[in-house]
């Protein structure tokens, strides 16, 4: 009897602990199948007014689109319960800054997609907390430099959009480790790459060009 009227009580308030399937109020969650028989939730925030980022993502979702916004900056804590992630897209916010804390627990992240931001650096120690991320985007950002210990983070990468920064020279360690890459390509029939854009690609990165 004290089962049954507990149940009854958690669905007179609210019903049970549903915030595992909850969506945020200014994001829009479907459900998509990721494997057979197993389905997993997408999560579009697009909230042009939308400052800053929900906290309270579905701890199911697979894949997160943050885009066209007007959010600066990351809570530490957003995206902490989400294991399951896989694809991360924050393209054409107002980004000014990323730090490690905003990446830990994602250690199934395999895209970060972080296009049309105003980034003026990445912390690329972060990577150590992403094992599967293969493809980073940061295209179309404030990048005026990359730091010679990002080499010792970056080995696991098989795709990289750099165009569109304000890069002018790459450190040679990072030269170095990414011309040695012999991991598969991230797109079928593709090669790895690493994209600086037109201007810079052959001046920056001539190793990788003739591969």
């Amino acid at each position: 009897m004290w089962i049954t009227v507990g149940i009854v009580c958690c669905l007179a308030f609210g019903g049970l602990p549903s915030a595992l399937g909850s969506c945020p109020s200014q994001c829009s969650c479907t459900f998509s199948s990721i494997n057979e028989g197993t389905k997993a939730r997408a999560v579009l925030c697009n909230d042009p007014e939308m400052t800053l980022t929900p906290v309270n993502f579905p701890v199911d979702t697979f894949k997160l689109r943050i885009e066209k916004t007007a959010i600066r900056r990351v809570p530490g804590e957003s995206f902490h319960s989400l294991r399951s992630l896989e694809f991360l897209w924050m393209p054409y916010n107002s980004l000014a800054s990323l730090s490690v804390t905003n990446f830990r627990g994602l250690r199934r992240l395999r895209e970060l997609r972080l296009a049309g931001n105003v980034l003026t650096s990445f912390p690329w120690d972060a990577l150590l907390s992403m094992p599967q991320l293969r493809l980073l985007d940061l295209h179309n950002n404030e990048l005026a430099s990359i730091p010679a210990e990002a080499a010792q983070y970056v080995k696991n990468l098989t795709y990289v959009d750099l165009s569109s920064n304000k890069l002018t020279t790459l450190p040679q360690t990072v030269i170095a480790v990414w011309s040695s890459l012999q991991t598969l390509p991230y797109f079928p029939n593709d090669n790895p790459k690493i994209i600086l854009g037109p201007y810079s690609s052959k001046q920056v990165f001539p190793t990788l060009l003739s591969r």
